[in-house]
């Protein structure tokens, strides 16, 4: 389980941890002994990456929960983060965002 919340990334003031995961089966790895984890993520590359059932929150307020695929839609993505970008699993089995981009020139 992890938490996104948008509307906290300024209460962060730039301190910010970076987790390992091993991308391709999520967190969940980790957790074969039926315990459980939790980690709060303001970076959406690492979350779609490392959690197996996110938790989105939008100023303090869950918006949704579930499977990756089924919480990150584009609507969502843009809705809660302002960002243009679709969540697809890899041949490799990660799941990564690819984001809407316009030429510079």
């Amino acid at each position: 389980m992890s938490a996104v919340d948008q509307g906290a990334i300024g209460e962060l003031g730039g301190a910010r941890r970076r987790y390992r995961c091993d991308g391709a089966g999520g967190a969940g790895g980790r957790f074969r002994s039926g315990c459980g984890g939790g980690h709060v993520l303001h970076e959406l590359d690492l979350a779609v990456r490392c959690c197996d059932r996110p938790v989105v929150l939008d100023h303090g307020k869950v918006v949704a929960a579930g499977e990756v695929l089924e919480v990150m839609t584009p609507r969502l993505l843009c809705t809660v983060f302002g960002v243009v970008a679709t969540a697809r699993r890899h041949s490799d089995g990660i799941i990564r965002l690819h984001y809407a981009a316009e030429p510079l020139a």
